[in-house]
C-alpha cells in the first residue's frame, strides 16, 4: 500500500510546523545519509507528492547527495515496471544535475509514451541544451502527446535556433498555444509578423498572442518602442478587430495584455475602446496607462468623452489631460472647474496647473470658496504654478473674504510668492479669529525674507 516504505522511518519532525525542529531533522538526515535513507526519500518524492513540506525537506538531503542518488534512478529506469520508469523520470528532473542528462535522453527510447513525457518533460527543467537535437525531432512528428511537452521543454531550455521548426505548427490549432508561448519565451521581434497574422486566425487566442508580444517588449526593451512599433505597423485589421472584439468584452482573465497592445496602436476607434475600459474598475489603471501613453493625438477622443463618461472615469481623462500639457485641454478643463465634483473639480484644478493655463487665473481663484478642504489645496496650488502677474494684486483682496476657509487658502498662496507687497496682509492674518487663518499665516511667515518674520 502507499507509504508502506515509510512505516519505520522517522519523518514526524520532518513536517513539524516548528521550522527549527524540520531543519535540525534535514541536518541529522545529512549525516546518516546512507544508501538506506536515500532509498526511502526516493519514496517520499515518489509517494507523497502532496506533502509539501515533506518534499521539500526529502529533496533538500537528496540534492545534496545528487551522485548515489542519480546512480539509484538509473536503475529504476531501466525496471520493468512502468510506474517505476515513469517515477525514475520525473525524480531526475528535480535535482537540477547535469549528471541526470544522458539518463534522460536515453530514456527517450522508452518504449512507454509516458515515460518519454516525463523525460522530455525533465530536460526542459535541467535547461539541457544538449537535448535540442533530440527534441527537435519531436517537431516533425502529428504526436500531440509527445509534440507538446518538447515545444515547452524547448521553451524552457531557450535556445533560438529550433524557432523556424516552431513557426509552422502555429497553422495547428492544437499545438500553436504552446509555440505561441514559446516564442513569447525565446522568439525575437522577427517573429511578430507570424505572431499578428496567426492572431487573425479563428482559433487563434487573442489573450494569448497579446501576452506574447507584451513578454516580446519585455525582453527587447531597447531600442526604445522597437516592438510596440513593428506591432503598430504589421498590425492586420482583422487582428486589430479581434482585439477591439475581446476589449469590448471587458473582464476576461488577461485583458490587461490586450490593454498594452491596443496602447501601441493608433486610431479613434482604439482610443474609444481604452475609454470605455476605464469603466471597468479592474481594468481601469493599466487602460489609464495605455491611453496616456498615446500622448496628445488622442485628445479630441477624450475631450468628446469628458461630458458622457461617469465621474469614477471622468477623474482619470481629466488627469491624463494634465499628463500631456496640451493647451487644447484648457477650455473643457475650465468648465469642468464650475460644474464638477470635487474630485473632478481637484484633477481639473491640478491639470490646469501642470499646463499653466494663465487663462484659467480667474475661474481657479472663483474654487477658493469652493466647500472641499482637498479642492481648495489644488486650485492654491494650481494658482501658485500659474505664476500669474497679476497674482498678489488679484488676491489681497481676498484676504478679507467673510468666508475664513477663503482667507486661509489666500493667506496660503500669498506666501508661496512671498511678495513683499503682501507682508502686512500675512501679519494681520496672525490676529484673524479663526485658527485655520491664523495657522496658514505662521506657515506663509517662514517663507518672508523679513525681520518681523
Amino acid at each position: 500500500m502507499p507509504g508502506e516504505y515509510l512505516m519505520n522511518f522517522p519523518l514526524d519532525d520532518l513536517t513539524s510546523s516548528d521550522w527549527q525542529t524540520r531543519r535540525t531533522a534535514v541536518e541529522r538526515l545529512l549525516k546518516q545519509a546512507d544508501p538506506h535513507t536515500l532509498e526511502q526519500l526516493l519514496r517520499v518524492l515518489k509517494e507523497r507528492q502532496d506533502d509539501l513540506g515533506l518534499l521539500n525537506a526529502a529533496l533538500q538531503v537528496l540534492q545534496r547527495n545528487a551522485l548515489p542518488v542519480i546512480a539509484t534512478l538509473a536503475e529504476l529506469l531501466r525496471d520493468e515496471d512502468t510506474d517505476t520508469r515513469i517515477y525514475a523520470a520525473q525524480a531526475l528532473g528535480q535535482f537540477g544535475h547535469a549528471a541526470a542528462v544522458p539518463l534522460l535522453l536515453d530514456a527517450l527510447e522508452d518504449p512507454d509514451p509516458n515515460v518519454r513525457y516525463h523525460a522530455i518533460d525533465s530536460l526542459g527543467q535541467l535547461r539541457a541544451v544538449q537535448a535540442v537535437p533530440a527534441l527537435r525531432e519531436y517537431l516533425q512528428t502529428p504526436d500531440f502527446f509527445l509534440t507538446f511537452p518538447a515545444i515547452e521543454a524547448l521553451a524552457a531550455i531557450g535556445d533560438p535556433s529550433v524557432l523556424p521548426d516552431l513557426l509552422p505548427l502555429l497553422d495547428d490549432a492544437i499545438l500553436s498555444p504552446a509555440v505561441v508561448d514559446a516564442l513569447g519565451s525565446i522568439g525575437t521581434p522577427r517573429e511578430i509578423p507570424h505572431l499578428l497574422t496567426w492572431m487573425a486566425a479563428p482559433h487563434a487566442d487573442v489573450l494569448l498572442g497579446c501576452r506574447a508580444l507584451v513578454r516580446l517588449a519585455e525582453r527587447f526593451p531597447s531600442p526604445a518602442g522597437r516592438v510596440p512599433g513593428l506591432v503598430r505597423t504589421g498590425m492586420p485589421p482583422q487582428t486589430r478587430q479581434r482585439l477591439l472584439q475581446v476589449a469590448a468584452g471587458g473582464a476576461a482573465q488577461g485583458i490587461e495584455d490586450v490593454i498594452t497592445v491596443l496602447g501601441w496602436l493608433e486610431g479613434r476607434d482604439v482610443q474609444r475602446a481604452l475609454v470605455a475600459l476605464l469603466r471597468n474598475e479592474s481594468s481601469r489603471p493599466i487602460a489609464a496607462r495605455a491611453l496616456q501613453g498615446m500622448g496628445p493625438q488622442a485628445l479630441p477622443v477624450v475631450l468628446e468623452s469628458l461630458p458622457e463618461t461617469e465621474d469614477s472615469v471622468r477623474v482619470h481623462l481629466v488627469r491624463i489631460l494634465g499628463s500631456w500639457g496640451d493647451a487644447r485641454a484648457v477650455p473643457a478643463l475650465i468648465t469642468l472647474l464650475g460644474s464638477g465634483t470635487a474630485s473632478v473639480v481637484t484633477e481639473a484644478a491640478a491639470a490646469l496647473g501642470k499646463i499653466g493655463a494663465r487663462e484659467s487665473f480667474d475661474a481657479l481663484l472663483q474654487q477658493l470658496r469652493h466647500p472641499s478642504g482637498l479642492v481648495r489645496r489644488a486650485v492654491v496650488a494650481a494658482i501658485n504654478s500659474l505664476g500669474h502677474p497679476e497674482h498678489t494684486r488679484r488676491l489681497l483682496p481676498l484676504a478679507q473674504d467673510p468666508d475664513p476657509r477663503v482667507r486661509a487658502a489666500v493667506i496660503d498662496s500669498l506666501g508661496y510668492f512671498a511678495a513683499p507687497e503682501a507682508e502686512k496682509t500675512i501679519l494681520q492674518a496672525l490676529t484673524d479669529p479663526t485658527e485655520i487663518v491664523q495657522l496658514a499665516a505662521v506657515k506663509a511667515l517662514g517663507v518672508l525674507d523679513t525681520p518681523r518674520a
